[in-house]
């Protein structure tokens, strides 16, 4: 879920039936998709929405605010797991490449290292993490730390889990939890991990405020106590083998296939259902939803209410009802059925023979062992007399690149429409069956076609005639400048519009940004793959003549650094103060290494206070924006300010005698003359060394700078 990224999902044989139970005022937990309601293979539920895999392909439903249900074509095939988050959703796919879909940098800031070699994926509220040759990689927002990630779980680690605030990691046998700090209000006690889960744990499970861990058959929780979630029933102390935690209520999975269900279940947890009641065979909790995967099915209707219209006095036997079950379901009728129809138990087929016009209603009960469904259907009797009538007589003239729809029209449905070869459609439209002409005419000329309607008792033909005209005048560019911005690595898709009908948009000058290209329709589209800012112009033509606009379309993307290191040393003791900058309205933070004791770093990018503690220092700053996020390690020295050892006055000289003193200061690495005259013939080197001969007695006054 969103809470518990993927929990335990085991890919099993086949009559696999995804169902849910609990909140569904989304649809997140029915129905199923028809698409993925038999043979999934695998399931996770996010925080409104679910996901489910078949056959390679991700399926999803319920919230769709973010857009985390409609899924990308590249996640359309060779998907092997999923995890649904609170907005968002993953997929990995067989090459070991994540994807994800839906709202803010959890989608649009995916690691370049996730393309390849991921083994697990996980969903939280707001970020998300993947396991790559045994190290845990993290992304999305992290507010809370949850996405920084310790060092101890850079290799070694098995499972992955992301809740609300935290992540959860297992390694050796052991859990390990980092994210929100322990001293937070919202922790919940979840940083400390009882000290039974630390050996011998197989499988874990983020909620969004509690935890799970699995050992030798039993259930471990901590976390958030709300509705008694982290009170572990005695039916969850043995023969456990998967674990789900959900907002506030956690699910087990026993060996025999049995549920156990325990905290909130105010959102329609409980009861359990009885086609869940055993035969499950994977697990997954939602905010308020249930998700599992059984091998029962209560019936459910998967066909249209409208059934095909029926003649009268002709035998009916092209309507049938469906229902979907497992075990297979049988029909049965209810309430007031037309006389003249018949229900076949077994296939749902309708049959008979009309004797009277009109429309005819009727509901059919579809039942198994597991349930019952209704549902309500309508047929409608008509009179077929007699061939059919073309009623349709004139077709209006197209324009060239112009679309072009225009219905034929006939009586005595049903009627089937065909070309019967004699003449032709202007190039670039086409008919269907149903009789509809519709396409782009490519050509201007007149053009004229034979049409032929069909139905049981016979045809009709008829002969038609379309002009395509030129467009009234040149194309006349309607989109103004500038274009929507587009995002790095974010599929980008903009039509240029355009009056006239263009029949052609072309690139006069300048470049699109990397990664983008203008289609001959007027489309931008592509993934662009570089921040930048690109100016660029559109021509659109047709036969008339061509229109011209020049266009900014800016690329957005994580921030990128200005300031480069290492930064200006500091001095012990004194105020210090330095403005890290990049690009893109960034908020800085440290993920890694250590600032100088005294000093810290704002979000806006400071770098500021009074250091206490003189060294070398190296630190890892993160810059996030809407876009994503980018890090750049930092150096910074602090240095003590030099303390003379030498003291005044130094030793005499003699006018004429050569002279030389080494002053010395700890820490100095220069000095030099601040104020005062040496005596004529002597000089200060930059080491410190005063040294010459002087040229004349007196006393002499100066003061030196140690640096």
């Amino acid at each position: 879920m969103l809470m518990c990224g993927l929990l335990l999902a085991e890919p099993v044989a086949a009559a696999t039936h995804p169902l849910g139970w609990g909140l569904n005022a989304d649809k997140q937990a029915s129905p199923v998709p028809t698409n993925v309601m038999t043979d999934a293979s695998v399931i996770s539920a996010g925080y409104l929405h679910s996901i489910a895999v078949k056959d390679g392909r991700a399926w999803a439903w319920g919230n769709n605010s973010y857009l985390q249900t409609n899924v990308p074509v590249v996640a359309q095939s060779g998907v092997t797991n999923v995890a649904g988050g609170g907005t968002f959703s993953l997929a990995l796919k067989t090459d070991g490449s994540v994807i994800a879909w839906g709202a803010g940098i959890v989608a649009t800031n995916v690691p370049a290292s996730t393309t390849s070699g991921v083994t697990q994926v996980a969903a939280g509220e707001w970020h998300a993490l993947a396991l790559k040759d045994g190290g845990v990689l993290a992304w999305g927002s992290n507010s809370y730390g949850q996405c920084n990630v310790p060092d101890t779980l850079t290799n070694g680690v098995t499972a992955v889990s992301a809740g609300g605030y935290y992540s959860m990691a297992l390694k050796d046998g052991g859990v390990q939890v980092f994210g929100i700090d322990a001293t937070n209000g919202y922790a919940y006690g979840i940083r400390d991990v009882p000290a039974e889960a630390s050996t011998g744990v197989q499988a874990i499970s983020a909620g969004r405020w509690h935890a799970l861990a699995l050992k030798n058959g039993g259930v471990i929780a901590w976390g958030a106590p709300h509705y008694d979630a982290t009170n572990v029933p005695a039916s969850a102390t043995s023969g456990v083998t998967a674990i789900a935690a959900g907002d506030c209520f956690s699910i087990a999975r026993k060996t025999n296939g049995t549920l156990v269900i325990w905290g909130d279940d105010t959102k329609g947890q409980l009861p359990i259902p009885n086609y869940a009641s055993n035969g499950v065979s994977q697990i997954a909790a939602g905010m308020g939803h249930c998700l599992v995967v059984c091998t029962a099915m209560p019936p459910r209707f998967v066909d249209a209410r409208i059934l095909p219209d029926a003649y009268r006095g002709h035998e009916y036997t092209n309507g049938f009802v469906q229902a979907a079950g497992d075990p297979a379901v049988r029909y049965y009728t209810t309430g007031s059925w037309p006389a003249w129809m018949s229900l076949n138990a077994t296939n749902g087929a309708i049959t008979g023979t009309p004797t009277a016009l009109g429309m005819n209603y009727f509901t059919v009960i579809a039942s198994n062992a597991f349930g019952r469904a209704t549902n309500s259907y309508q047929v409608n009797v008509l009179e077929l007399t007699g061939p059919p009538i073309l009623v349709t007589t004139n077709l209006p003239d197209g324009v060239l690149g112009a679309p072009y729809n225009q219905q034929i029209v006939a009586s005595n449905l049903p009627v089937v429409f065909s070309l019967t070869g004699n003449g032709n459609l202007p190039p670039g439209l086409n008919m269907d069956t149903n009789g509809w002409i519709s396409g782009i005419p490519t050509t201007v000329n007149p053009y004229g076609f034979e049409i032929r309607a069909t139905n049981n008792f016979g045809t009709s033909n008829r002969y038609y005639y379309i002009t395509i005209q030129a467009p009234a005048g040149a194309p006349v560019l309607a989109t103004t400048n500038p274009l929507p911005s587009a995002v790095v690595g974010q599929p980008y898709f903009f039509q240029i519009e355009a009056d006239n009908y263009p029949t052609n948009f072309s690139l006069l000058s300048g470049a699109l940004p990397d990664g983008l290209g203008l289609t001959t329709a007027g489309a931008v589209t592509g993934t662009p793959t570089q921040i930048q800012s690109a100016n660029f112009t559109v021509v659109a033509t047709n036969m008339a003549g061509s229109d011209s606009e020049t266009y900014d379309l800016n690329v957005l993307g994580p921030p990128i650094f200005v300031t480069e290191s290492p930064l200006p040393d500091g001095v012990l003791g004194s105020a210090y103060s330095f403005q890290i900058v990049a690009t893109g309205d960034a908020l800085f933070s440290r993920v890694a290494g250590i600032l100088p004791n005294g000093l810290g770093l704002t979000s806006a990018g400071m770098v500021t206070g009074t250091p206490t503690v003189a060294g070398p220092f190296n630190f890892t700053v993160r810059a996030t924006n809407d876009y994503g996020w980018t890090d750049r390690d930092f150096a910074l020295t602090i240095g003590s300010v030099p303390v003379f050892v030498t003291t005044s006055p130094l030793p005499g000289g003699t006018s004429g005698v050569p002279y030389s003193v080494q002053i010395v200061a700890t820490g100095a690495t220069a000095f030099s003359l601040e104020s005062g005259s040496l005596p004529g013939g002597l000089n200060l080197s930059g080491a410190g060394l005063l040294s010459g001969t002087p040229s004349g007695g007196g006393a002499f006054n100066f003061t030196v700078r140690a640096t």
